[in-house]
């Protein structure tokens, strides 16, 4: 998917199993939004523009999900085991429709 240009990125710390972020694409691509996994190589490739406003970043034990218009901190916040909501709320936060509680 690197070849679309308007896509939801992911960035991670390399050092998660891949079952986690197979999880959070999953809820992604439930919504029918483009996404990109990156890793975190540094805090520049993490703090630049969204193509959509929103981004995704996961790190240890916790996923955070931001949008540049709504505030500094994350929008949504989600532990592990809840890889594939969290990546449904976030797509959907991109279509500008209702969240999931699932």
């Amino acid at each position: 998917m690197d070849n679309v240009k308007v896509y939801l990125p992911i960035f991670y710390d390399d050092n998660l199993p891949s079952v986690n972020l197979k999880e959070l694409c999953a809820g992604i691509e439930e919504e029918g939004v483009p996404y990109v996994v990156k890793p975190i190589k540094n805090e520049n490739n993490v703090i630049s523009p969204s193509p959509l406003e929103v981004k995704i970043i996961v790190k240890e034990d916790k996923m955070d999900v931001f949008h540049e218009k709504l505030q500094k901190g994350p929008y949504l916040t989600k532990s592990k085991g809840n890889e594939r909501l969290l990546g449904k709320n976030a797509a959907r936060l991109v279509k500008g429709v209702s969240l999931s509680i699932e």
